[in-house]
């Protein structure tokens, strides 16, 4: 249903620097940008066709800094698949929602994935510094009231002040791509650790 009611970005200046940053991310398919009026704040979606949607007054709110450090944090999730791997967290915390430690480790892999993604900002002159302040921004916008209808994004808030206090310390470096085994070994840790839990609660409740 949001699909339905989301429309192609009409700026072409941030659909070409959603591309440039697409590319220097190392993606190789191309990027859907969309608005929605349903959106409070940027998020990254879909697997088989990668998204960016954008709330409507994205570019009036945001200078051409900002949209480029939040457009390459969202452009990381995307690159490391992380709607994919969230949604196997999501889906194990499902079967295991009245154990905390299921919880306790959903939130771990997204402070991961959210901590990760914000390294793509060093592709931005002073995009660490630049993102720390989009992210207070935003936090304090979501924490107003909320219009009916409006999508929020999922754990934004949490942690927010471990995630501004890591882009102070990325101030000056230079940004890498991730080495793939480091990569491929985090994203599995996760939903192995939870897979597992889920094992052993299974077998514990026949065992009982």
């Amino acid at each position: 249903i949001f699909q339905l009611r989301c429309r192609p970005a009409t700026n072409p200046a941030i659909v070409a620097r959603t591309r440039v940053l697409a590319r220097q991310l190392g993606m190789r398919r191309r990027v859907r940008v969309i608005e929605s009026g349903r959106l409070t704040s940027p998020i990254a979606f879909g697997f088989i066709r990668p998204s960016v949607g954008l709330p409507p007054d994205f570019a009036a709110r945001f200078d051409a800094a900002r949209q480029d450090s939040i457009l390459a944090h969202e452009l990381a999730h995307l690159a490391a698949h992380d709607t994919c791997w969230c949604l196997l967290a999501d889906a194990a915390t499902a079967v295991l929602w009245w154990h905390p430690g299921a919880w306790w480790l959903r939130r771990q892999m997204h402070l991961a994935s959210e901590m990760a993604a914000d390294e793509a900002s060093l592709l931005v002159a002073d995009g660490p510094r630049v993102l720390a302040e989009c992210l207070v921004e935003l936090g304090t916008r979501l924490a107003a009231p909320s219009l009916l209808g409006q999508l929020r994004v999922s754990g934004f808030r949490s942690h927010l002040g471990r995630r501004v206090q890591r882009l102070v310390s990325l101030e000056g470096r230079a940004w890498a791509p991730p080495p793939r085994l480091r990569a491929a070994v985090t994203r599995v840790l996760g939903p192995v650790a939870m897979t597992a839990a889920v094992v052993l609660c299974r077998s514990e409740e026949h065992t009982s």
